[in-house]
């Protein structure tokens, strides 16, 4: 390895180090403090960096409490692109989910925790959280148009499903986070029983009171 390789490796590997600062102090502050209490300046100094080199990082304060879910989506679209995408939608998407928390360590499951209540306390944090939901719905259904194929009919039932599939994964963290110590288990159990009961939607009928 070239002195050069070497000195673009160690480059990587403190930029990294500085993103998970600025993660981990957005995310302990705000939740100690409040989102809107919690300044880019308290973060930055937490981190022992600039608030420039926030901005190199984040474009807001919104996108570092929400790199643990961007972090699981990322790892689960690429698990969709290698997956073989055969079978039920719902079901690939669960696997791709599920394999993509199996790759996720405590600190992340920890992180994760933290980023959900602060979603949950913060309505600018809950539209920007609505806002990235939205994009990966895009990516996943232009990377299921191009593996596939489908017709317009197949394009927009994928769409569905794929949207039917992110608002079961909110709903399975939503549960998982009211239980209160983060227990990577029992994510990975939400997850899969809220893709499994997504099948049974067509049939729930309401029934009024008497």
């Amino acid at each position: 390895m070239t002195t050069e390789e070497l000195r673009g490796g160690l480059r990587e590997r403190k930029k990294q180090r500085t993103r998970r600062d600025l993660v981990a102090a957005s995310l302990d502050l705000c939740a100690r403090h409040g989102f809107d209490t919690a300044t880019l300046d308290d973060i930055a100094a937490r981190a022992e960096v600039s608030k420039r080199t926030f901005f190199r990082f984040f474009a807001a304060k919104e996108d570092a409490v929400l790199a643990p879910e961007v972090e699981l989506f990322d790892a689960m679209l690429q698990a969709l692109r290698a997956h073989s995408l055969q079978g039920p939608l719902i079901d690939v998407l669960r696997d791709a989910v599920i394999g993509a928390l199996d790759g996720r360590g405590p600190q992340w499951h920890a992180q994760f925790a933290a980023a959900l209540g602060i979603i949950e306390a913060s309505p600018a944090v809950r539209a920007a959280a609505l806002g990235h939901c939205s994009l990966v719905t895009d990516r996943a259904a232009l990377l299921l148009r191009e593996r596939t194929g489908a017709d317009p009919q197949g394009e927009q039932m994928a769409r569905l499903t794929v949207d039917v599939f992110v608002a079961a994964w909110r709903s399975a963290s939503a549960r998982w986070s009211q239980q209160g110590a983060p227990d990577p288990a029992a994510l990975r159990r939400l997850a899969a029983q809220a893709c499994a009961r997504v099948v049974r939607v067509p049939d729930y009928t309401l029934t009024p009171r008497p």
